[in-house]
């Protein structure tokens, strides 16, 4: 009886909810991540990223490749993903002898879609931001370096992601024939 009564209750609390997706089908309401991001790796295979200067920005163009990139060869690519890419590092937390132990990481990417047969015409533009940290301890300079890697590692992952979810907002809209 007990399990009746825990059943009933899920039950009345799952019908509101059930409702509400029905009704966001019926209004052309889809979900962007997990099968619209699958469905559009055929024209996320289209996109060749190009060359992203210093560290920072070969770390976000590999993020972005892993996202967008098949293995097929470039010849098939028909778009082209320009990114400029900054990273600002901030020291938090100053000390009395000027040192810090805290840093805050922030990366700003301007980026722009072109065709490989027109590279003057933008089809596609935005800017991403992402923001991260990491501490800096006493004299631990090896600690210290391995901490601002990783940071600027989780950075280009972030703009790495920003940037493929709205690269499929726009390839839903207006898809890239195969």
């Amino acid at each position: 009886m007990a399990t009746n009564r825990y059943l009933g209750r899920v039950l009345a609390m799952s019908l509101p909810l059930l409702s509400i997706g029905l009704s966001l089908g019926g209004c052309g309401f889809t979900p962007l991540y997990a099968p619209a991001i699958d469905a559009h790796a055929a024209q996320f295979a289209q996109v060749f990223v190009s060359v992203i200067a210093d560290r920072p920005g070969q770390e976000l163009r590999q993020a972005l490749q892993m996202r967008l990139d098949d293995g097929s060869a470039s010849a098939n690519k028909t778009l082209v993903l320009d990114v400029r890419y900054t990273v600002v590092n901030q020291g938090l937390s100053v000390q009395a002898d000027n040192s810090t132990t805290r840093n805050r990481i922030t990366g700003a990417a301007s980026w722009s879609l072109h065709s490989v047969t027109n590279p003057q015409t933008t089809v596609f533009k935005g800017q991403v931001r992402a923001v991260d940290g990491y501490n800096v301890l006493n004299g631990q300079f090896f600690y210290a370096d391995l901490s601002a890697q990783a940071a600027e590692k989780r950075l280009a992952e972030a703009l790495a992601d920003q940037i493929a979810a709205r690269l499929a907002v726009y390839f839903k809209t207006y898809p890239v024939p195969a």
